[in-house]
This record gives C-alpha cells, sequence and structure tokens, in this order.
C-alpha cells in the first residue's frame, strides 16, 4: 500500500535499512497528492515527486518524477538510472499513460532486467518544443535544447546522484524519450557520450531540422560505444517518415562507427505516433536496453 503525502512540511530525514538524505520538505509521496487529480489507483510502486526543481540553466522550474525499484527501501545496493522525457505521462495521466511503474514491477517480479531508477522530467506545452529542439526551425521554434542537455546532466543528474543511491557510471546511466523528447534524447547522448551509455528514442521526429542534425552527429562521431534503441510505426499519419528517418539514422550512426550489435531498430508494423504504442514497446525495449 502507498502511503499519503503528509501535508505539513517536515524535515525529518529518512532512516533505516535504504536510507535516502532526502528531507520531506524536498519531495513529496504522491499519493493522495494534487498530482494524481484524485486517481490514487494510477500508480503503482515506489513514486515520489521533487516538486518545483529549479532548471538554472533555463531560469525555471520543473516537477520531477521518481520511481524506486522493488528492493530499494529493503537494501543498501546502488541502481541504474534512466532518465526519461515527459515525466508527467510516465506513470500517470488524466488520459493515456506509459504505464512505466506497471511495466516496471512486472519486468522486475520476472528477474528480466536489473531493477532500475527511473527518473522523469515532466514538460511544459508552453516551452515543451523549445527545450527539445537543440535549433530553431522556421517558424522560430526550437533553440533551447544544449540548455536543457546540460541541465540534465550539470543540475538534475548531480542531484540525483547525491540523493539516491545511483550507479553513476556511463554504463549505468540512460535517457529515454518519444516523439520530440526521444530526438532530445539521442542529441543529449551524442553530446555526452562520456555520461550516457545507453538511449532509447520512441518515434523521434528527425525531420525536425534534418540537416543540422546529420551535421552534429558527423561531427561528434562514436567516441563511446552507445547502446541506441530507435522504433518508430508505419502509421504515424502526422509524420509519414517517421520510419524511414528512423532507418536513415540507424545508417548514419553506424558510419560514424557504432556497432551494429548496439543499435536496436524496430519498426512496428501497427505503430502510430502515440503513448498507447509507445506503452506497448517499452518493455521490450527497456529490456534490450538494460541487459549488457
Amino acid at each position: 500500500m502507498k502511503k499519503l503525502i503528509v501535508p505539513m512540511v517536515l524535515s525529518i530525514v529518512l532512516t533505516g535499512c535504504g536510507e535516502v538524505n532526502v528531507s520531506k520538505e524536498e519531495y513529496q509521496l504522491v499519493e493522495g497528492s494534487e498530482f494524481l487529480d484524485g486517481n490514487e489507483k494510477a500508480l503503482v510502486g515506489n513514486i515520489k515527486v521533487i516538486p518545483d526543481f529549479k532548471m538554472n540553466t533555463l531560469n525555471r522550474e520543473r516537477n520531477i518524477w521518481v520511481y524506486l525499484p522493488p528492493s530499494y527501501d529493503e537494501s543498501n545496493d546502488n541502481y541504474p538510472v534512466l532518465y526519461m522525457q515527459d515525466g508527467q505521462s510516465l506513470f500517470k495521466s488524466k488520459e493515456t499513460e506509459w504505464q512505466v511503474d506497471e511495466s516496471l514491477e512486472s519486468i522486475f517480479k520476472d528477474k528480466k532486467a536489473k531493477e532500475t531508477i527511473i527518473v522523469g522530467i515532466e514538460s511544459d506545452p508552453e516551452t515543451r518544443f523549445n527545450e527539445y529542439a537543440p535549433w530553431k526551425n522556421q517558424v522560430n521554434d526550437g533553440g533551447e535544447g544544449d540548455l536543457y542537455v546540460d541541465f540534465i546532466v550539470k543540475e538534475l543528474k548531480p542531484y540525483i546522484d547525491e540523493k539516491f543511491r545511483t550507479l553513476k557510471d556511463r554504463e549505468n546511466t540512460s535517457i529515454a524519450g518519444a516523439s520530440m523528447g526521444g530526438y532530445i534524447s539521442l542529441y543529449a547522448t551524442m553530446k555526452y557520450q562520456d555520461v550516457f551509455g545507453k538511449v532509447a528514442a520512441f518515434s523521434p521526429i528527425f525531420g525536425f531540422n534534418k540537416a543540422p542534425y546529420v551535421a552534429f552527429i558527423n561531427k561528434e562521431k562514436m567516441k563511446e560505444d552507445v547502446k541506441i534503441y530507435l522504433d518508430a510505426g508505419e502509421n504515424e499519419e502526422e509524420f509519414p517518415l517517421a520510419a524511414q528517418d528512423v532507418k536513415e539514422m540507424e545508417e548514419l550512426l553506424l558510419n560514424v562507427g557504432f556497432n551494429q550489435e548496439h543499435v536496436n531498430v524496430v519498426i512496428d508494423p501497427d505503430g502510430i505516433h502515440r503513448i498507447e504504442s509507445w506503452s506497448k514497446r517499452f518493455p521490450e525495449a527497456f529490456i534490450w536496453l538494460m541487459n549488457n
């Protein structure tokens, strides 16, 4: 059973087996809080929210969701971390959700992959496109991608590594997202290959400013052997070239030195550009990504 949020501000530090040096004023237990909007049955497992986390690089604040694996509170182990975009839709939503918590609880129960901490970074509809695109397009959208990626690497990751029991090395640090979230996740990995050892991009919109992205990949090349998962659906009506773009990206990544064994491309014949498709593909993608 999940605990209810304590409405008052407390300065008690959690203690005992699996100690976390985070005081209760720094995060909120989610069930029963404003983040669920009354849908208390939406969450499964040990999930917390860090409210209004400061993004100093962008002078904004964002809620951060943290899923802790089943054994976290009963062990002293350190865990891999997967950073995911659009954190507000991973575990709960008023409409559809990724059901990441349900998927992981099942995966970990069956021991199909190593238990992993998931850090979901909420997006804001007003700034999402700008943050997920390093370059501006013809209508002046985008352009804040570098600042957003720097926020994850230089602000959020150090905080998560300090407050939770993480494995900090690149082999145990991954990043993922869908649509423009997938676009920025691969970009982050290429820019910080010394930080991210694994990436999953679901239905990435590589057609957005394709030329500078291709130039960027060619410039960065392979510096570290990264595990890369890419997928797309064949019925993504809004982006009819999505599958073709993903196949072209696979070829480009192999041409700049990445290992064919570590580049996994999945084309879903029934896939559309919606959470329903990404949720369906997430479990197998996660299992492939996390198993060395």
